[in-house]
């Protein structure tokens, strides 16, 4: 019987000691496998070989401690709430009247810290031998519950990327965490194309926690432009994912990424992928989205114009089209859709609301009435046709999945 759920923490984190896991790390590795260590004041740290430390953050071992007692340092596992067993951590859930979580690792001691391990052998190893344990020990115990997030590993090697979300899926683990661009690059390309495919054709969700990592090699260009002048680019200091981007949180978020993907066309190439971005807060969402179809409609055409910069399908960043129409008319946010061998032009669309003035629900979807509507289903499919046959003849190849209806 499928479980009921009310409540789903769709953002904790498993901050749990190595030792739980390390022994699943082939022999000829393990000497560089991260190690949880007590320091002489009582706290906690992470090691990597002898050299490599990093201190337990009190921030994400807060758990039980409650505002009076908590302090920012002195970090320490033992005794800390949701560092135990997957039973214990269930009747924690019971505690909060959570139903189930979704697992993301350490931040302080997980996958951007194992990153530091320079063998990309034996950091690959670490990390298949976390999601081992994950899927077969933790999350077994419950996977209603415990929904552990495979951990996909950080190199410049698309395959690396796929095998790892290929194993997760065979070891039952229902969703991974992307930590960068699958080709190692800055910026997204197509070389990223066959990951993407993969995690369609296996039906894995993606997730994303806060940003995909900036450091190194991958922290710039933000984007590839066709056209790349040495002269302009010397003088370029904002380009078009910065100026779109530009109104996002200023803290690390996923707004720069998100801008970087729907740029590159990632969403026209593939219209039925979802990507999951966790721990971004969410009010700032609406002004952002704003601010962002107004930003790349000032800068899109000098970028197109200097630097080869292909527009978009949809003319807004939340996946709308504008159409004008010979009659001097302009509909704004139309929607384009692509799916099963078709494409269709949906017309913008206002809520059905109840007696109460309340968003109507009919066998659990939300209604809604088309603002403008054709007087029969002829002239409907005559408008998506022309619509579509428009968007082909100003970006040839760019529907060749969905066809014209």
């Amino acid at each position: 019987m499928a479980r009921t759920y009310r409540y789903i923490s769709g953002d904790s984190h498993l901050e749990i000691d190595s030792k739980h896991w390390i022994d699943r790390v082939p022999a000829k590795y393990r000497d560089q496998a991260p190690r949880l260590v007590g320091q002489a004041d009582g706290s906690d740290a992470w090691k990597i070989g002898e050299n490599i430390v990093r201190p337990a953050a009190a921030a994400d071992l807060y758990g039980g401690k409650g505002r009076d007692e908590y302090v920012p340092f002195g970090g320490r596992y033992e005794g800390t709430p949701g560092t135990g067993t997957p039973e214990q951590r269930i009747k924690e859930q019971d505690q909060d009247g959570i139903d189930a979580e979704v697992l993301f690792p350490s931040q302080q001691g997980g996958p951007k810290f194992w990153r530091r391990i320079e063998d990309d052998a034996a950091y690959k190893a670490v990390v298949h031998a976390y999601n081992s344990w994950l899927a077969e020990e933790y999350s077994a115990v419950d996977p209603s519950r415990l929904i552990g997030v495979g951990i996909l590993p950080l190199t410049h090697d698309v395959a690396d990327t796929i095998e790892e979300m290929e194993q997760c899926l065979t070891a039952g683990l229902k969703t991974v965490l992307l930590q960068g661009f699958p080709s190692g690059k800055a910026y997204p390309s197509k070389e990223d194309d066959p990951f993407w495919a993969a995690a369609l054709d296996l039906k894995m969700p993606v997730s994303v926690h806060v940003d995909l990592d900036r450091t190194g090699d991958r922290a710039r260009p933000l984007f590839k432009y066709p056209q790349e002048p040495d002269e302009l680019m010397k003088n370029l200091s904002q380009d078009l994912v910065y100026q779109v981007g530009r109104f996002g949180p200023v803290r690390g978020n996923g707004s720069v990424a998100a801008v970087q993907w729907v740029l590159s066309g990632l969403f026209d190439r593939f219209p039925n992928l979802r990507i999951f971005f966790a721990e971004n807060q969410i009010g700032w969402i609406p002004f952002f989205l704003q601010a962002a179809d107004v930003r790349y409609d000032r800068h899109v055409r000098w970028a197109e114009r200097l630097l080869g910069f292909k527009p978009l399908i949809r003319s807004t960043l939340r996946g709308f089209i504008d159409i004008e129409l010979g009659i001097g008319l302009q509909i704004t946010e139309a929607s384009l859709h692509v799916s099963h061998g078709k494409a269709w032009v949906g017309l913008p669309s206002k809520p059905v609301l109840d007696a109460d003035g309340r968003h109507l629900v009919q066998n659990g979807k939300k209604q809604y009435r088309a603002i403008l509507a054709w007087r029969n289903k002829r002239l409907s499919d005559a408008f998506s046709r022309a619509v579509v046959a428009l968007v082909i003849e100003r970006h040839p190849g760019a529907l060749d999945d969905g066809g014209v209806p």
